[in-house]
């Protein structure tokens, strides 16, 4: 039975992920919800909807929903933490205020500061690191409000940040997920909306998309079945999303050092100058998941090494980022070389 209801919740969220992001996106194009053209780049020749967000989010609701409703499963909110519940519906409201609105930054980590505290008020997303429950509360909103970013962040290349959450989330579903029916819905959600958002993307995320996905990762990590004592909790959190992290950095850092506000988009982010290297978007996508696994597995391994082994991997695991921060800025970008111009991507 188990089985059949793992079978049965990855096909409804594959199915209603594909079937809400056709529907998004037919809505987005008859009311002009779309990124224009840009002129400066070749391969921006169409109008692109971007609501693509709201067909992940029907994906992964309806597949956690199904099955309660037919006794396959107890009600949704003893299955998966209700915090976990409000915080997808709160921060896919803001992701769509925000994709139709475009709020100014400070708006944002207002909006989204306000939606992590809310979740982790309702209930079951707070690990007990230091033991104190206000440290633990706030280490936690950090948390989801720096993710949700990072996955903002790294939506700039067709089928990147969709390819990434469906490995992620896979990931802990087959491994230290404490709700692994939550993370085969999203995995099974990103897939379906995949279909469209492959290159060349026929639809985006949108801001309701990258917001939704990330509190949702933010939210597996905070509750992976691992001893939540600061070591080696906090660096497996690291690990767990290191790559949306890394880029979270990389663009803040590379902005601030040439004299830009962090906040403000551009063509920084690794996936475009990895395009500007020679590689596809696909290529990039693969080798994204590629780090990803890795990185995710030594984060899975950390809590069984002795410590001094566990330091001198999280040192490696540094420096390598340090040299790969080393190796891509070696490819300056114009706007001419931003692959999916998104005008919202200014408020970033």
């Amino acid at each position: 039975m188990l089985v059949s209801v793992e079978l049965l919740t990855i096909g409804i969220a594959v199915t209603a992920g594909f079937m809400a992001t056709a529907v998004a996106r037919a809505f987005a194009l008859r009311f002009g919800i779309v990124n224009a053209p840009n002129p400066i780049v070749a391969d921006h020749t169409t109008s692109i909807p971007y609501l693509g967000g709201l067909g992940i989010a029907v994906g992964v609701y309806g597949a956690l929903l199904v099955p309660s409703l037919i006794g396959l499963t107890g009600p949704v909110g003893t299955t998966v933490p209700t915090g976990l519940l409000v915080g997808g519906l709160l921060f896919l409201g803001v992701g769509l205020a925000d994709d139709l609105l475009a709020f100014g930054a400070a708006s944002k980590i207002v909006l989204q500061t306000g939606s992590a505290g809310a979740a982790i008020a309702v209930g079951g997303l707070t690990p007990a690191i230091a033991g104190n429950p206000l440290i633990d509360t706030a280490i936690a909103c950090l948390w989801i409000v720096t993710v949700v970013n990072a996955v903002n962040f790294i939506d700039v290349s067709d089928g990147l940040a969709g390819t990434l959450a469906a490995t992620t989330a896979a990931l802990f579903a087959l491994a230290l997920g404490a709700y692994p029916m939550a993370a085969l819905a999203v995995a099974g959600a990103c897939i379906g909306f995949l279909a469209w958002n492959h290159p060349p993307a026929r639809i985006f995320m949108g801001d309701a998309g990258s917001l939704f996905l990330g509190f949702m990762l933010a939210a597996f990590a905070l509750t992976a079945r691992v001893e939540t004592t600061w070591w080696p909790f906090l660096p497996m959190l690291g690990l767990f999303l290191a790559v949306p992290l890394f880029d979270l950095v990389f663009q803040s850092t590379t902005r601030m050092i040439e004299g830009r506000p962090w906040w403000i988009g551009g063509p920084d982010s690794y996936a475009l100058r990895l395009q500007k290297a020679g590689l596809s978007k696909t290529g990039v996508a693969a080798l994204t998941v590629i780090v990803a696994a890795v990185a995710w597995g030594g984060a899975a391994l950390l809590p069984s090494l002795p410590p001094v082994v566990g330091v001198a991997l999280i040192t490696v695991a540094g420096l390598a980022a340090l040299a790969a921060r080393g190796w891509l800025l070696r490819f300056r970008l114009t706007s001419r070389d931003q692959a999916k111009p998104d005008v919202r991507v200014t408020a970033k």
